[in-house]
């Protein structure tokens, strides 16, 4: 559960206050810019697994992957209210995913 919840204050930390508006606004429109974000938050997330001594190689591919997916969808396909019900249901996923990347 530790490491559960410690995942989830990294998530929170790198996907909104280390982010940076170059990322952030960078992601939305360069598939580069969104493939690094979403690789380096993955590299980020998986230290706590490596420290809790999960194995990282599966749950680093399948949050790269996800985190890349759902970024895409809320800045390209929610454009018009990225501050409204895509930001929560785009959290939603992150979170669901940090939970299942645990179990892989």
């Amino acid at each position: 559960m530790i490491c559960f919840f410690a995942m989830v204050l990294l998530h929170l930390l790198y996907d909104f206050h280390w982010q940076g508006d170059f990322i952030a606004r960078g992601k939305a429109s360069n598939n580069l810019i969104l493939a690094v974000h979403a690789l380096t938050w993955a590299m980020l997330l998986c230290v706590p697994l490596y420290l809790f001594g999960y194995s990282v190689i599966a749950p680093l591919a399948f949050l790269a992957i996800t985190h890349a997916a759902v970024d895409y969808w809320k800045a390209r396909v929610c454009r018009a209210d990225p501050l409204g019900w895509p930001l929560y249901a785009d959290q939603a996923a992150h979170i669901a995913t940090v939970a299942v990347a645990i179990m892989l």
